[in-house]
């Protein structure tokens, strides 16, 4: 059987490869002399054979009737463990996070047997999914979806092993591994790495990785065998932003990848439930020839290659209230945007998920019609009930880059279906110094807008990034 592991000691005078050909690659440097030898032999001898018999277990004549097995009796095969392992973290990460799940297997065999020209039955295939998700404590036996998770928890325990191999004796070494897009990097020296391996040059791309790792998910050549699923219906995203995750573990890591994917926009920010997981996400696009556009979630800037000139000390919140109107009237639809010179610069809030209405707000339509590639539908959150209302602007451009000192125009417009239109402008110096206060008339009432460190807890609601 060929080998599934590639070694290659890096010595501190000259570069020396070990040859185990394999889809996982892992470098070690900073020790030299004997210990490379030493380190190879102990590899080779603990960790290679399970490699090898573990990996075997994903493929699909030994998976699918592991799985079965599984879903007709609740246990796994005795030489399984790798896959019992892989769903108990998995059916824990869905009880406490509920954001995804591996449930979907027999989806999975469904959309692998199914034609470019006769797609599943979608009403089907959620109404059995919606059975599915019901089903808790030992009436829980569906036909498990692993065979992509459970990569990335061979992964971690194979990392693992060699951490443990490498820096008890030489901790002075770091380490770094890598399967296709995922990679690790431990030890003493960062690394430098491109998500999503870019040829086109984007600053959001080059990150620096160091004691994380990164894994990439939804890429443009992931087939059915590799799609997402919607969590809550057994069927494939389509239209998903391709992601880049750093993280602590690449189980973690493939966890919060699938979930972003299966996200709204407006849900990805708080898809991360920890400051040491960073994302970013390249929107899909009709046209593959159109330039990427990425957005970021607050801690990927930090590990930037270029961080320094990304970092942002400040936000924006915006404090809103909308009159109280007679009881028939509708909800307003609100857009907030930000100007310089007459020219667009961002897009702070859009309130109203129905594009069919945001020509009403007239003056903001205008301007909006005129950025190319903007999805404003993607932005758009609730319209809200009348009474105050908070959010919170990261104060960055559509790019990522910090909002640039200088004076901008505020713009803030309201309209009903049936009902009144109002513009407030106000001017705005950044950084902001002193709050902003001014009054509406009619669809807007008293707006406040001030600054917020970065780093405050805020209780206002999270605006999207810039569109």
């Amino acid at each position: 059987m060929k080998a599934l592991f590639s070694l290659l000691l890096l010595g501190s005078a000259q570069a020396q490869t070990l040859t185990l050909p394999g889809p996982i690659t892992v470098e070690v440097s900073g020790i030299s002399g004997t210990a490379q030898t030493q380190l190879q032999q102990q590899l080779q001898q603990s960790l290679l054979p399970q490699l090898q018999q573990q990996w075997a277990l994903l493929k699909d004549e030994q998976y699918w009737p592991a799985a079965q097995l599984f879903a007709s009796t609740g246990q796994w095969p005795a030489q399984a463990t790798l896959l019992q392992q892989a769903w108990q973290q998995c059916e824990a990460w869905w009880q406490q996070q509920r954001s995804y799940h591996c449930r979907f297997g027999a989806a999975r065999k469904v959309w692998r047997q199914a034609s470019a020209t006769e797609l599943p039955d979608r009403v089907k295939l959620r109404r059995e999914a919606r059975q599915l998700l019901g089903q808790t404590g030992t009436a829980l036996r569906p036909l498990p979806d692993l065979q992509g998770f459970a990569q990335a928890v061979l992964l971690d325990d194979a990392l693992e092993k060699v951490r443990i191999s490498v820096h008890n004796r030489w901790p002075e070494a770091s380490l770094h591994l890598k399967f296709g897009h995922w990679q690790a990097q431990f030890g003493p020296t960062a690394l430098d790495v491109a998500a999503f391996a870019e040829t086109i040059q984007n600053p959001l791309t080059a990150i620096r990785l160091q004691q994380q790792v990164l894994l990439q998910a939804n890429l443009p050549d992931a087939g059915t065998k590799a799609a997402v699923w919607y969590p809550l219906e057994a069927w494939p995203v389509q239209y998903g932003p391709a992601v880049a995750v750093t993280s602590q573990s690449f189980s973690r890591a493939w966890l919060l990848a699938q979930a972003l994917t299966a996200a709204s926009p407006a849900q990805r920010k708080q898809s991360l439930p920890q400051d040491t997981d960073a994302a970013l996400w390249r929107e899909w696009q009709q046209d593959p020839a159109a330039a990427p556009q990425f957005q970021a979630s607050a801690s990927w800037f930090g590990q930037l290659q270029a961080a320094a000139a990304w970092q942002q000390s400040q936000q924006l919140q915006l404090q809103l209230e909308l009159p109280a109107l007679q009881r028939q009237a509708k909800r307003p639809y609100v857009s907030a945007w930000l100007s310089q010179h007459g020219q667009w610069q961002a897009q702070l809030l859009l309130l109203g998920e129905q594009p069919r209405w945001y020509s009403e707000l007239r003056s903001w339509w205008r301007q909006a019609n005129q950025q190319p590639g903007k999805q404003f539908d993607q932005l758009a959150g609730a319209t809200r009930r009348a009474g105050w209302h908070q959010f919170l602007w990261d104060a960055r451009l559509p790019d990522g880059r910090p909002l640039p000192a200088g004076d901008y125009i505020l713009h803030l417009e309201a309209a009903r279906e049936g009902g009144g239109r109002e513009q407030l402008k106000l001017p705005l110096h950044w950084p902001l110094q002193q709050p902003l206060l001014q009054q509406g008339q009619h669809e807007l009432g008293q707006v406040r807008v001030e600054a917020q460190p970065v780093s405050a807890p805020a209780s206002a609601a999270a605006v999207n990034p810039s569109g």
